[in-house]
């Protein structure tokens, strides 16, 4: 199954400097010392939180150029992200939190293998009581096509969703885009494990798992309305406001199986 993908982007600007931020000796000011600002500290999971570069001493790109090397914006545990390097400059970044929790964001700055400028964010990402991920169902009226969240910290894979309405019932898809070096066999058969865990971990383990056999097929047929043609149930969560299935799909045009996240209302 294939859909078009509206991205949430993150605003780029073009420029030059060279690449180095290995070392992790700090020395002193810096010519134009660097900081960022957040224009919000706390959110909700799936909502885009905007970061800025600025300096108190003003100057320009090429002054920051002469300074820098490479500049890297981190969230330990999670990834970082190159703001400066070669060919490449951004003021203006966007990321989306998909777990609750307190982050502390950094800024680093780099000049001959040397950090000369340091600062940091922290960040609290609650999990608002929405029925489904971000989601209210009383606000799911019409299908919509996909949307990818804002991750430039991952590596490998971007979080998707698309919503669906059929018989008058509301329906939330959670996916996976292949953002990495594999393909899309090798990929597909990593976002089993990646969505089942995302899912206990936001909400519970599951409820009712495959091992359970013709009792675990009889709550799939029981619970979901909607089920999608030729999928097999893999995992069911049940919480007080939502039923979540993980599925498999086989993708004949690319002859493997596919993995995804669908959630009804309870």
């Amino acid at each position: 199954m294939r859909y078009p993908i509206c991205m949430i982007l993150i605003g780029l600007f073009i420029s030059s400097c060279s690449n180095s931020d290995d070392d992790n000796q700090e020395i002193t000011n810096p010519t134009i010392k660097l900081k960022f600002k957040a224009e919000q500290t706390t959110g909700n999971i799936y909502e885009m939180f905007v970061f800025n570069l600025y300096s108190e001493e003003g100057g320009t790109l090429f002054d920051i150029e002469n300074t820098y090397d490479s500049l890297v914006w981190t969230v330990p545990d999670l990834g970082r992200f190159h703001l400066l390097k070669k060919d490449f400059f951004i003021n203006q970044w966007s990321q989306v939190f998909f777990l609750p929790g307190k982050y502390k964001t950094i800024l680093l700055g780099y000049k001959d293998n040397k950090i000369i400028t340091s600062d940091s964010i922290d960040i609290n990402v609650l999990k608002k009581n929405t029925d489904f991920l971000y989601f209210n169902w009383v606000d799911v009226k019409e299908s919509k096509g996909s949307t990818a969240y804002a991750d430039i910290l991952a590596k490998d894979y971007t979080f998707a969703t698309y919503q669906s309405i059929k018989d008058s019932i509301p329906a939330i898809t959670l996916f996976l885009l292949n953002e990495g070096k594999d393909d899309e066999k090798t990929f597909s058969q990593k976002s089993e494990k990646i969505l089942s865990d995302y899912i206990n971990t936001l909400y519970s383990e599951p409820t009712y798992t495959e091992k359970q056999g013709d009792l675990f097929l009889k709550e799939y047929n029981q619970l979901f309305e909607n089920r999608v043609e030729g999928a097999k149930p893999l995992n069911i969560w049940i919480t007080p406001k939502s039923k979540m299935v993980l599925y498999s799909h086989y993708e004949e045009y690319g002859e493997y199986n596919e993995y995804r996240i669908h959630a009804e209302p309870r």
